[in-house]
């Protein structure tokens, strides 16, 4: 509880005063020792997106993995479907094959110097009830099958911008066994729209002009896999149905 107080002195000068009562007993709580050098592991789900998506992530992820050296594994959860709803474009045989080149094509320009710390991989997972379990089950595939229980993972979109400093700050938030992190992205406008003729791919300066800090942006998401086992193993029938309706209502 805050408070501010004012006072008088000797010679009729006000001096404020602002003050803090804990509410409760002041207690220090350890947290566990987190590192820069922990191997992240960047799951992006691939559900109804274009071909055109995949590689220009692919191509992003490599540049930037391979220059930084950094300590990562990428893998698509590419999730098949026989259904087909009216105006949406699922994934085919045809789009599930040209990702699963396109991944053995970057794999193969890997230089070996970076070998042992940068590759990607996939894992294909049929839809089964709905699109939110259909993704949970494939955390759990990855993690059951490829990872381990040891690994950091993050969940991210596939038309994410990937930094060092946002890897970087991915390891340190993440604390096994206390901590998950949910960061906020920054979005950036249409370029063709703020920049007009002068438009380009280049480094994105996040300002007012460029883009927005979305609050309401939850398809980024990183934590511990024996984290995500232990809570997956609470989950009743009934959170299950909550957090396929978060889920729909966060992606309208």
């Amino acid at each position: 509880m805050e408070y501010i107080l004012d006072f008088s002195d000797s010679n009729d000068k006000l001096v404020r005063i602002q003050g803090l009562r804990p509410l409760c007993q002041m207690e220090l709580v350890p947290m566990p020792f987190v590192t820069e050098n922990q191997r992240v592991t960047i799951v992006v789900p691939i559900t109804t997106q274009r071909i055109e998506q995949v590689q220009r992530f692919l191509d992003g992820f490599f540049n930037f993995s391979t220059d930084q050296k950094l300590n990562t594994v990428l893998i698509f959860i590419i999730v098949t479907t026989s259904q087909r709803t009216s105006g949406e474009h699922f994934l085919d045989d045809r789009d599930v094959k040209a990702i699963q080149k396109m991944v053995s094509y970057y794999n193969g320009k890997i230089p070996k110097t970076v070998l042992d710390r940068v590759k990607a991989g996939y894992m294909l997972v049929p839809r089964k009830k709905s699109l939110p379990i259909s993704l949970l089950n494939g955390v759990e595939a990855v993690i059951n099958r490829i990872m381990g229980t040891s690994a950091l993972i993050l969940v991210a979109d596939v038309n994410v911008s990937l930094k060092d400093e946002f890897i970087n700050r991915v390891r340190m938030n993440t604390i096994f066994n206390a901590q998950v992190f949910s960061p906020i992205p920054f979005v950036e406008h249409n370029p063709s729209v703020y920049l007009g003729k002068n438009s380009n791919d280049g480094e994105i300066e996040v300002s007012r002009y460029s883009g927005y800090f979305d609050p309401n942006e939850f398809r980024f998401f990183s934590f511990y896999a024996a984290d995500f086992v232990a809570a997956r193993r609470k989950l009743s029938s009934a959170d299950l149905a909550d957090f396929e309706r978060f889920h729909d209502l966060s992606s309208l």
